[in-house]
């Protein structure tokens, strides 16, 4: 067998996550574990209780060889976490996924629950083994083959290149609970990344943030328009700072606006500059009217805009 390790340092968590009693995350879940796959912790969760989980799901892993794994945490319990790569087994969960602190990597399997493929009990004993097969085909695939690596590493990239940029960045869902914040945001907002990332931004930035021109703050918003503006913020140290926000709503296919991407960028120094300047552009009428004033005057409103 190839050399599939992902090599990195750092641990990474891969969720596989499901509705219903059918056990396709608890599956899924044993299979990747047999993988043995260095710094990669494996993860799953169902709506359903592990005890609520149809019995001839253990049974025939039990025929195999094989066990049914505990899940690993709760369905709202998952919400709270930080995933590299999440994996959704079925379209109820594909249709209605959380939106994860950090945003994931998201990979969808749609597997059907076996007992809505069968009429009797040996029916729905053929469905499950054909489920199995059908897992751990794909688990293979996905380790061996070098995807997950390679899903791993881009995400790694694109995250590495979000991280600097020296605008803020900040996600949220359509809860306004935040799921992205990256460095820049967090130097302007004076607020860190595990203080505000799975908590509601109107909690977190009681004093408003987004000017109440945010798409879940407005009456009706414009859903499918980017919008900028300029708005006040008070920071955590009472320091007050302008900022200028542009916030662009995250679509799903459907149109549906499920969340929101704010990119922002702070130009306090700027309009303060601009302030001072238009105040000694007044002076006796004699600066202002300066060509080289002008000029200057001309690069801060470029700076600003």
């Amino acid at each position: 067998m190839p050399d599939i390790s992902v090599h990195v340092d750092t641990m990474h968590k891969i969720l596989f996550i499901c509705k219903g009693p059918a056990g396709r995350s608890r599956i899924a879940h044993f299979f990747a574990e047999r993988m043995q796959q260095e710094n990669i912790e494996i993860i799953s969760a169902s709506e359903s209780s592990d005890s609520d989980t149809n019995p001839l799901a253990k049974k025939v892993m039990e025929e195999k060889g094989h066990y049914l794994p505990d899940s690993s945490m709760t369905f709202n319990e998952s919400r709270l976490e930080t995933f590299d790569v999440v994996i959704t087994l079925c379209r109820e969960v594909e249709e209605n996924c959380p939106d994860f602190p950090g945003s994931p990597a998201r990979i969808h399997w749609g597997l059907t629950d076996p007992s809505m493929l069968a009429n009797t009990e040996k029916d729905l004993h053929n469905q499950y083994l054909i489920l199995l097969d059908e897992i751990r085909d794909r688990v293979r695939i996905l380790f061996e083959h070098g995807y997950l690596e390679g899903i791993i590493e881009i995400r790694e990239r694109f995250g590495r290149i979000l991280n600097k940029m020296t605008d803020g960045l900040m996600a949220h869902d359509h809860e306004g609970r935040i799921f992205f914040f990256n460095p820049a945001a967090a130097e302007i907002t004076g607020l860190k990344a595990h203080e505000v990332i799975g908590r509601k931004c109107n909690v977190v930035m009681p004093n408003r943030f987004c000017g109440k021109n945010c798409s879940f703050c407005i009456d009706n918003p414009e859903i499918n328009e980017t919008v900028r503006f300029p708005t006040r913020f008070i920071r955590k140290d009472g320091e007050e700072r302008d900022i200028e926000i542009s916030r662009i709503p995250l679509e799903q296919t459907n149109q549906h606006n499920w969340g929101e991407l704010v990119i922002f960028r702070d130009n306090t120094e700027v309009v303060r500059l601009r302030s001072k300047l238009e105040e000694s552009r007044g002076y006796m009428g004699i600066i202002g009217l300066h060509p080289s004033m002008q000029q200057i005057f001309a690069t801060i409103r470029d700076l600003s805009n």
